[in-house]
């Protein structure tokens, strides 16, 4: 897999002797390889680009936005 999209903070899945371990990325280094802290029980931390099986980008949430009440709308209850 490519490590250019992969950024601090991302979560990957990489292949290690055939067991799948997840973790999240702590940084990409330049020798083409991940260090990355496992949240699944393992002794493995950094991983070859051949390794990275998936990557799911980390997103900020979205910032909710007031609601705006439609003038016809009632509130549950039955009140105004």
């Amino acid at each position: 897999m490519r490590l250019a999209p992969i950024r601090p903070g991302d979560m990957i899945e990489v292949d290690k002797r055939g067991r799948p371990v997840f973790g999240i990325v702590l940084g990409v280094h330049e020798d083409g390889s991940v260090s990355f802290q496992p949240v699944t029980r393992s002794s493995y931390h950094r991983a070859s680009a051949r390794e990275v099986r998936r990557h799911w980008r980390r997103v900020e949430p979205r910032q909710r936005r007031e609601h705006a009440e439609h003038p016809g709308q009632m509130l549950l209850g039955g009140t105004e």
